[in-house]
């Protein structure tokens, strides 16, 4: 039941009555796994930092599956722990879990830690087994400034020409063209290499310029001084 109010409460915009009723849920220590799991995850959603990783540590750590973990890690990080995130990742792939996913995962959390030579070990390791995993190119080129001598300009290249135009990925591989290319001093190739990011983005954001422009015609009708001029009445409740 506190799991229910809880989530109606974030639905309502009644964010504290929704960290309290997450905080109970965790309190009755529930015995079934997969409420177990959904009392996390509304720990991890009303923001609660410190409530969520002590109810996971004493819920989950022993008996969860490398899945569970990863996924895990990444709640923790979300929560700006990542060293007991990256400790939840290496557990993880000790148990089993593998694929790009937690390899990424693993990658942004080792610069996090500042270990930098095993993060690019890492993303390597990604792009040799995945290389149509784009966000690993991205992450990779945002590593470190590259020089004439040491980047990946080619492999992107032809990881582009290998890459559906309307591949979800491609404007990460862009992105990461235009980075590497940038750093390397050839800076007219690295703008149309931007060029073509920003338009393979656009293409992919469902954005309409005309809807916001009648949103805030509608706002400049509403607020007139007299709208402005009116006090709302008292609200009974918690405030934020």
């Amino acid at each position: 039941a506190w799991v229910r109010i809880s989530t109606l409460a974030s639905m309502r915009g009644r964010f504290r009555e929704a960290a309290d009723a997450a905080l109970n849920a965790a309190n009755a220590e529930p015995d079934h796994p997969l409420l177990r799991a959904d009392v996390f995850d509304r720990l991890v959603a009303t923001g609660e930092s410190r409530a969520a990783p002590l109810f996971f540590e004493r819920s989950f750590l022993a008996s969860w599956p490398p899945e569970a973990l990863f996924g895990a890690s990444l709640a923790l990080n979300t929560l700006g722990l990542p060293t007991r995130a990256l400790e939840l990742a290496d557990l993880a792939r000790a148990r089993g879990e593998r694929g790009p996913r937690l390899g990424l995962l693993r990658a942004t959390l080792l610069v996090f830690a500042g270990r930098i030579d095993e993060a690019e070990a890492e993303l390597e390791a990604v792009i040799a087994a995945a290389p149509q995993f784009a966000s690993a190119h991205w992450t990779l080129s945002k590593l470190r400034t590259w020089s004439p001598f040491h980047n990946h300009i080619d492999r992107l290249r032809k990881r582009l020409s290998a890459t559906p135009t309307l591949d979800p990925g491609v404007p990460y591989l862009w992105f990461a063209l235009y980075k590497e290319l940038e750093d390397c001093g050839r800076d007219d190739e690295a703008w149309q290499a931007l060029a073509h990011g920003c338009s393979a983005r656009r293409r992919a954001t469902d954005y309409d310029p005309i809807r916001d422009h009648l949103v805030f015609d509608r706002l400049i009708e509403t607020c007139t001084p007299t709208f402005l001029s009116q006090q709302a009445p008292p609200q009974e409740g918690p405030m934020p």
